[in-house]
């Protein structure tokens, strides 16, 4: 099955899209923003002009685009480790944010899937990292569909928007007789 998404760099014509979606409190929700205004999502946008995609200690942010239409639906974010990072080269950090009208229709999963052949393709990663709120039940269920698994046997407490809470580590690693297969699974 073709995906019916497409991953690219981010461009200043998007900052209307993004500022929609981003702005949205139940998307917002469990991402490190309360509130996102058209100015937020401008800055974003034009900082992505000339920031290189694996820049050690950055993050890249690709539009996520329905393939048929060209819009904009949400967002993801790869982070490439610092210098004196572990991980550094070879591994990446992922976070998506996908608008509310375009949950529950699979977009999200077919969106993990072309991040996971990005990372495990073109860029060569051998591990691709993601960390969710505990209460983002939805969230989790994706990562592990994709087969993700979890990376430790405990959750973090973390102080998150003003109250104490706990997220979970995931990881992703690419096979080393096989470096498609997690490409696989993700469909």
């Amino acid at each position: 099955m073709q995906s019916r998404v497409r991953l690219r760099r981010l461009e200043l014509g998007d900052a209307p899209a993004v500022a929609s979606f981003r702005s949205d409190p139940e998307v917002a929700r469990y991402q490190s923003w309360e509130a996102y205004s058209l100015a937020d999502a401008e800055l974003l946008c034009a900082a992505q002009e000339g920031n290189e995609i694996g820049t050690p200690g950055t993050w890249s942010q690709m539009a996520i685009v329905l393939v048929e239409s060209g819009e904009v639906i949400g967002d993801c974010g790869l982070r490439f480790p610092g210098l004196d990072e572990p991980g550094r080269g070879t591994e990446i950090e992922i976070g998506i944010t996908l608008g509310r009208a375009f949950h529950g229709r699979g977009l999200a999963t077919e969106s993990l899937a072309c991040i996971i052949e990005l990372a495990f393709g073109r860029l060569k990663k051998r591990a691709i990292h993601a960390t969710v709120d505990a209460a983002n039940v939805p969230a989790a269920a994706l990562l592990m569909r994709a087969g993700f698994s979890r990376a430790g046997d405990e959750a973090r407490r973390v102080w998150f928007k003003g109250a104490w809470g706990e997220e979970w580590d995931y990881v992703l690693r690419r096979s080393e007789e096989d470096p498609t297969n997690a490409v696989s699974a993700a469909r």
